[in-house]
């Protein structure tokens, strides 16, 4: 299990690398918390500062309520695949 600290952690070593496009696949995660829909804003707030686009990939029917119960759907993407999450960056991006 990845912790939420090391993935903003990674966020920002990609951000600084320069990427601007990052997926986050969830095809592993079988449970996300109030910790979790946490570490997805501080990530989103994250990538909107440096200029980044986050999407999310393959999210378990739980994850994906969660997110619709915590309005998060209206600003994080999902999509249920990687191709389909690629193809939706904007092409400035």
């Amino acid at each position: 299990m990845i912790e939420g600290e090391a993935i903003h952690d990674l966020l920002l070593d990609l951000f600084h690398e320069g990427r601007t496009r990052v997926l986050l696949n969830f095809r592993e995660v079988s449970y996300l918390d109030s910790s979790g829909v946490g570490q997805l804003i501080r990530g989103l707030y994250t990538a909107r500062k440096n200029g980044a686009e986050l999407r999310a990939v393959d999210l378990s029917p739980r994850a994906r309520e969660v997110l619709r119960l915590t309005n998060l759907h209206t600003v994080f993407s999902d999509f249920p695949d990687e191709q389909s999450a690629l193809g939706s960056f904007s092409a400035g991006a």
